[in-house]
């Protein structure tokens, strides 16, 4: 067992480490900052740009393959499972993964010249990253497309290029995870098993860079070299972000307030507003910092502590000598890149042309806001009570979810199981309403609530008469009959057919609500919403997940007469980014804030819409 002295001394030893190499890693920030940022900020609209198109073109030519128009849940399975479709996917993999080992193996050639005293030029990081992504076609080098595309995005733990920051996992699956114990498990498991395989392999693209090795030779090389300093890189990479997010904030906060000191020279005074609005710039300009800064601070911390571990190792011996020369490009291997680049850019060019016969509203109009399940951050969702609160809000739709009870009755329910809201294993479609009544769907969420029980459709649309439009969710199960002719009824007999519209995921659903009253409006409720979704025959507006709502999809539905609206938004920096888009109202569990976001929100058009888009889609990488 150590000595207290002993311990002590260690701790001395590690926090001297960690200066040495926070301080080199500055010295590498420093020293390349005039090559690095701007290699990274045209980098980061090239990527953006690339990224799209090669998104488009594979899009368009697995419509053309498949002869449909969109892709959306009913087609979806349809259209992938086409051999074209799975070729062109694995064809916009490897190109946005070429992307990838571009940006990274530039920024780490730049860092390791300059760690052996030499400089670099912005023409030797281009070609150095070209030269590193053409090696990534060799087969020997094909695990590199899951390291890139899956393993380093889906856990965010280290990014190491612009568009490798973090995977959005869409909201819904994210819902469905957190609500299964099972299920967020799993999730955490797999979760944590990626970031260990992470954190082993997290000099392999060092060592792919600057030897001859193959990837998966280069993943074995990190192992052996992060071999009992598994904690020290730990503790050095966390304690080096943990320094960048501080700097970043401190940055934004500073830009932000001049921004506000610059606006009160034009006003005696600032309001609430004014201040929000600096909340915002804070979060904007955090976002734009963060997301071009990061690849240079995690490139250069990285490449500090790998140079160090690697000479503590003795292993300087297996790295090229050629590796540290600017490399230049062959006049075949610019032929080839320019032609690439000239066909993808004639290609979005013909594919996006018709996207410019849409005119350009003179100021975006105000969405909508739809009280998703009621207020349901304020009382138990798709309740009596969350329709009440939301009615006092007073936002333009309520949206309820409806099932079909053992005896025939229309109730309320998000879910058919119950277990979520009454903590007992039982499904709607099994109990009569009057045994429905003796179940608490309440005390789940407070045991101020203990006293609600699910009601029926018809109450609560008497409920919400004259009060807000309701849109009414016919969640298909597969029981019960005649569902839909039910819920028209009742919809009828409370005079609410104008002030009420049926939305579903289910597209047999709508195709038959259509049979029964044309000219009852459907809404598609869509969690993969691509192209000209307006070409589904059975919807006249689509409610699209909120990850998915694109500015040309919109542009699509607004030109045939139809509406979107995004859902589900509960967090405030989308908010502005589907204002861009043009959406026609947000599905929110929480009106109030909504309410709030769109009181600050710009309207404007022009150059600065897209601006913002471009931010927003900036944060999203």
């Amino acid at each position: 067992m150590r000595s207290k002295a002993e311990i002590k001394e260690q701790g001395k030893s590690v926090l001297k480490e960690l200066r040495l190499l926070l301080l080199n890693t500055w010295y590498l920030l420093k020293s390349n900052f005039l090559i690095v940022l701007p290699f990274l900020i045209v980098y980061s609209v090239i990527n953006i740009l690339v990224t799209s198109m090669v998104v488009d073109l594979a899009t368009f030519l697995a419509l053309g393959a498949t002869g449909q128009t969109y892709i959306g849940p009913d087609n979806a399975a349809l259209i992938i499972r086409s051999p074209v479709t799975i070729l062109l996917i694995f064809l916009a993999l490897i190109a946005v993964c070429f992307l990838h080992i571009v940006e990274i193996s530039g920024i780490m050639h730049a860092y390791s010249m300059s760690n052996i005293g030499k400089k670099t030029t912005l023409r030797g990081m281009i070609s150095t990253g070209i030269h590193s992504g053409i090696r990534g076609f060799l087969p020997k080098n094909w695990v590199i497309l899951p390291f890139i595309i899956v393993l380093i995005p889906l856990t965010g733990f280290f990014s190491l290029s612009f568009t490798s920051l973090q995977a959005v996992i869409p909201g819904f699956v994210r819902e469905f995870i957190d609500a299964n114990t099972l299920y967020h498990g799993l999730y955490l498991l797999l979760y944590f098993l990626m970031l260990v395989i992470e954190l082993v392999c997290i000099f392999a693209m060092n060592f792919y860079l600057l030897s001859d090795a193959s990837f998966p030779a280069a993943c074995r090389r990190s192992q052996k070299l992060i071999s009992g300093r598994v904690g020290f890189t730990l503790f050095f990479l966390v304690v080096t972000a943990i320094l960048f997010s501080l700097l970043v904030t401190c940055v934004s906060a500073s830009v932000s307030s001049l921004l506000l000191q610059l606006l009160s020279l034009f006003r005696k005074t600032l309001s609430a507003t004014d201040s929000s609005r600096l909340a915002a710039w804070i979060l904007t300009t955090n976002s734009f910092f963060g997301a071009i800064l990061a690849p240079a601070v995690n490139n250069a911390a990285l490449t500090t502590l790998f140079f160090q571990l690697v000479e503590n190792k003795n292993m300087l011996a297996s790295l090229s000598r050629s590796a540290f020369h600017d490399q230049v490009l062959t006049r075949p291997q610019l032929a080839c890149v320019g032609a690439a680049a000239v066909l993808l850019l004639a290609s979005n060019a013909v594919i996006n042309i018709g996207d410019l016969a849409y005119p350009q509203p003179e100021t975006l109009a105000r969405p909508e806001i739809v009280a998703h399940r009621g207020d349901s951050v304020n009382a138990p969702e798709n309740t009596t009570a969350a329709f009440e609160l939301a009615a006092v809000e007073k936002p333009a739709w309520v949206e309820l979810d409806v099932h079909q009870t053992k005896d025939g009755e229309i109730v309320v329910s998000h879910d058919d199981d119950l277990t979520r809201v009454s903590g007992r294993k039982l499904f709607v479609h099994d109990l009569t309403y009057d045994e429905l009544q003796d179940l608490d769907v309440g005390s789940w969420f407070s045991d101020e609530y203990s006293y609600i029980r699910l009601a029926k459709l018809d109450d609560v649309l008497k409920l919400l008469k004259g009060k807000c439009n309701v849109m009414v969710e016919i969640k298909y199960t597969g029981f019960g009959d005649h569902v839909e002719e039910r819920v028209l009824e009742i919809i009828n007999s409370n005079g609410m057919h104008d002030e009420t519209l049926i939305i579903s995921t289910h597209p047999g659903t709508l195709a038959r609500v259509k049979e029964l009253d044309p000219t009852m409006i459907t809404c598609y409720t869509m969690f993969l919403a691509w192209e000209h979704i307006e070409d589904i025959p059975y919807a006249d507006w689509y409610t699209v997940e909120e990850g998915n709502v694109e500015i040309d999809l919109v542009n699509y539905v607004h030109a045939a007469g139809g509406r979107v609206y995004a859902w589900t938004v509960n967090d405030e920096a989308y908010v502005q980014y589907l204002i861009d888009c043009g959406v026609d109202g947000m599905l929110t569990d929480d009106p109030i804030m909504m309410k709030s976001c769109l009181d600050r929100a710009k309207y404007d058009t022009g150059l600065f819409r897209y601006l913002r888009i471009y931010l927003d889609t900036l944060r999203e990488f």
